[in-house]
């Protein structure tokens, strides 16, 4: 039986990484309405961030094409091979969040943010239980005042700075890759500072029009962030954007 070289992996793993530049230069130049109604670009994305985490599953990059970008955007995905990998086992993903919830939940989630007291604690906690959400932040905000500051260190934190959900509850894949998350920033955040930017590292998992030194009462993601996540550490694949006000 044919093996890989190591060599050949990595040329692989460098095809996927082109892909994602590729997908992130759309989403960049396109529409927001239009990158919400973008799933079968943001699955692509997510697949492909799961097999370079960890071979688990084939990525077929070949059978997406332009026709799959917004009428403003590009999308050039190289076409090459498909990387034989073992089956992957199929994810369970509970009854209780039906497909048509994977559509809207952007929009679910920035509608929590215009939520306050009771309805918001309620709001929260269907929103916890359905979509699975587990909570970090960066644990060595302290360490970065210092200049220059140390790499963030992400590790699971309860009431977190950041929100993760299970990548198959979004992109809808059955055979999702259980260690890919989708992330946002906790709604608990009420004004993002320079302090939330900096040292608790929100800048360095989520691009945005932050200007050094001001402070924004109003925060809207447009788009998640991708991390991977061993046992209690979290590592960002792909930044995602937010829209400060």
């Amino acid at each position: 039986m044919r093996r890989d070289s190591k060599k050949e992996i990595l040329a692989e793993i460098a095809e996927i990484r082109k892909s994602l530049d590729s997908i992130e230069r759309m989403l960049r130049e396109s529409d927001d309405e239009e990158i919400i109604q973008s799933d079968r670009v943001r699955k692509l994305a997510v697949e492909a961030v799961e097999a370079a985490a960890d071979n688990s599953k084939t990525v077929d990059l070949a059978k997406f094409s332009r026709t799959d970008a917004p009428k403003t955007g590009r999308l050039n995905i190289r076409r090459g091979r498909k990387i034989p990998q073992p089956a992957a086992p199929v994810s369970n993903v509970p009854a209780n969040v039906p497909p048509s919830n994977t559509g809207n939940f952007m929009s679910e989630y920035n509608a929590l943010a215009d939520k306050t007291g009771v309805e918001l604690r309620n709001a929260r906690a269907d929103f916890f239980q359905r979509y699975q959400v587990r909570t970090f932040s960066c644990v060595n905000a302290d360490a970065r005042v210092k200049t220059p500051a140390p790499p963030p260190e992400f590790r699971d934190k309860d009431g977190g700075d950041f929100w993760a959900i299970p990548s198959a509850l979004i992109s809808s894949t059955p055979n999702a890759n259980e260690n890919t998350y989708v992330v946002y920033p906790s709604v608990a955040i009420r004004q993002y500072t320079p302090n939330h930017h900096s040292e608790r590292a929100l800048g360095e998992v989520f691009n945005s029009n932050f200007v050094n030194g001001n402070a924004y009462s109003k925060i809207r993601v447009e788009q998640f962030a991708i991390f991977t996540c061993s046992g209690d550490v979290w590592t960002c694949s792909v930044k995602g954007r937010l829209r400060l006000e």
